[in-house]
């Protein structure tokens, strides 16, 4: 029996470091899930260990286009798949039928997970469930209700959009409801630390009969809620803004944000201000524009005037985001000014008190793009830069780090996620999450399929561990060079080295033998860019 027992042991250590997952390839992204079947609508979280939570829906149990089912995988630091390469269910119904989903972390790191139901022929209802962070197992016997309605008095036909919003340890709801003949309207719920939910039905948002068009919500540490809206769902529509106490008592609004200007076009960003208040960027009726306000937490305006440009080109200008980092605010767009092919991807930096422009009036270029309505991202580093992300049609799936002042750190024409179109993200279905020591984890589908990679500092993760204490940066002489490079900084003994293109392709292995932390590569690399990277760390260096 001792001898079988270790033998279980011996076979549980290989499989975990048989799916080493880092692999620094752009050209093969790393699978989430073994399983084929339709897989979309990524979520990441961090697991506050340098590893990485990924969660996605799932259509394999069967072909119906409305029953998905949730699963999910957890990565650790060094990219080992901690569950079935096949991933775990976390929720599948075989009597029910659903497709929206929301999850969020309380404070311990385990996850709250809301989906909606079809309860007789109807999809009317929102259940929740908590799940254990290590086993993603529930912890509640059952799951319980955050509204379920009676068809035959509300008519109602489906629930969707639902937005889970952490407050401490309870849980603001936002969600949509659409009656029988198409009027869809908002509603908030409050759910405590044990799943009960203050209203049996909700409440409706206060002010509006019908809202079309996309909402965002953001919760402030005193458990308030500001709720932003879109009034309609035409172009030149307005936005409108609302504030709830933590018992979703109403505290002011509507208030309307876009007042004095041409009004919507249709995307918008909004983020918080760390003050109670909120920022809103937004593109103006004919995609012409990109504007910005800022909102108190009384819901006054803060600058003078009001709205401010983000970008001062009339440009064609679209799909927003925003962040705010060390008392600034970044925003990225897509943008088709010549000579942009379809669109290309621009950024901006704005004072967060006075909403001035601190870059190029006209904006920061951050890839040079081929790509018919490409989706960038945001996300803020602990360090003050941001990470930049956006697809491009013919040629993959591009990051690029950018410092404060504008320089950019990765090569100029962008670091390679994913070479190629057929695995790159699908539109904007794809998620963003900060890691340990810097690293950021990008998830997403393909449409059909899940990926995820891994960032570090000098780019693409490999699968050497990025929290290895005991690695040092390096350095490279002379830089440039022609024929061989002297590294210093290095670990003893002999050392394997990447040499990658400015694409981030690899294209030559080696090896360094160090002595005293010294070593020298040969080469007979053409002239051009390139990066080295030994372990997780990376240098650019320039051939003659």
């Amino acid at each position: 029996m001792k001898a079988r027992f270790s033998l279980v042991i011996l076979i549980l250590g290989l499989w975990q470091t048989g799916f080493a997952q880092w692999s620094g390839n752009p050209g093969a992204p790393v699978r989430v899930c073994s399983k084929n079947s339709e897989q979309t609508g990524c979520w990441t979280f961090t697991d506050g260990t340098g590893g990485s939570y990924v969660f996605w829906k799932d259509q394999r149990n069967n072909g119906s286009p409305t029953d998905f089912g949730l699963f999910a995988q957890h990565f650790d630091a060094a990219g080992n798949q901690l569950l079935p390469d096949s991933g775990k269910t976390v929720v599948f119904d075989p009597v029910f039928k659903t497709t929206d989903f929301s999850i969020a972390q309380d404070p311990a790191g385990n996850f709250w997970v809301a989906w909606t139901l079809t309860t007789q022929t109807r999809m009317d209802s929102i259940v929740i469930q908590k799940f254990n962070k290590t086993t993603l197992n529930p912890i509640w016997p059952g799951t319980k209700t955050i509204t379920k309605l009676d068809n035959a008095l509300f008519n109602v036909l489906y629930t969707e959009s639902i937005r889970l919003l952490p407050v401490a340890d309870s849980l603001l709801v936002l969600y949509h409801m659409t009656w029988m003949g198409g009027t869809t309207l908002k509603f908030l719920n409050s759910v405590s630390a044990q799943g009960k939910a203050r209203f049996p039905y909700g409440q409706q948002v206060s002010g509006n009969t019908t809202l079309y068009g996309p909402s965002t919500a953001i919760t402030n540490s005193d458990g308030t809620m500001l709720l932003i809206q879109r009034n309609g769902n035409g172009a030149g529509t307005g936005a409108s803004a609302w504030k709830y106490d933590k018992k979703l008592n109403l505290s002011w609004g509507p208030i309307s944000i876009t007042e004095g200007t041409p009004g919507l076009g249709y995307d918008f960003k909004v983020v918080p201000d760390g003050s109670g208040g909120f920022i809103m960027g937004y593109i103006t009726a004919g995609n012409t524009d990109f504007m910005a306000t800022r909102v108190d937490s009384s819901g006054n305006f803060v600058w003078t005037p009001n709205h401010k440009p983000i970008c001062n080109l009339f440009s064609g200008q679209n799909s927003p985001d925003m962040t705010i980092n060390q008392g600034s605010i970044y925003a990225t767009w897509s943008d088709n000014r010549p000579p942009a092919a379809n669109e290309d991807i621009y950024s901006q930096k704005l004072n967060l008190a006075t909403g001035s422009q601190l870059w190029n009036p006209n904006g920061r270029i951050i890839f040079r793009l081929n790509s018919y309505i490409p989706y960038p991202k945001i996300l803020a580093q602990s360090n003050g830069d941001v990470i930049i992300t956006s697809h491009q049609s013919s040629t993959g799936f591009m990051a690029q780090r950018v410092k404060p002042d504008s320089t950019l750190m990765w090569p100029v024409n962008g670091l390679m996620v994913v070479e190629g179109n057929n695995n790159a993200p699908n539109y904007a279905d794809y998620s963003m999450q900060n890691g340990n020591n810097g690293n950021v984890f990008i998830a997403w589908s393909d449409g059909n399929k899940i990926f995820i990679a891994g960032l570090g500092d000098g780019g693409l993760l490999t699968d050497v561990s990025p929290t290895v204490s005991s690695e040092k940066s390096f350095q490279l002489y002379p830089n440039p060079n022609a024929g061989s490079f002297q590294l210093s900084g290095l670990a003893e003994g002999t050392q394997e080295l990447v040499v990658r293109d400015v694409m981030g392709r690899e294209i030559q292995k080696g090896s360094v033998l160090s002595q005293n932390g010294k070593g020298e590569y040969r080469h007979n690399l053409v002239s051009g860019i390139y990066w080295i990277q030994i372990g997780s760390k990376q240098m650019r260096m320039v051939v003659k």
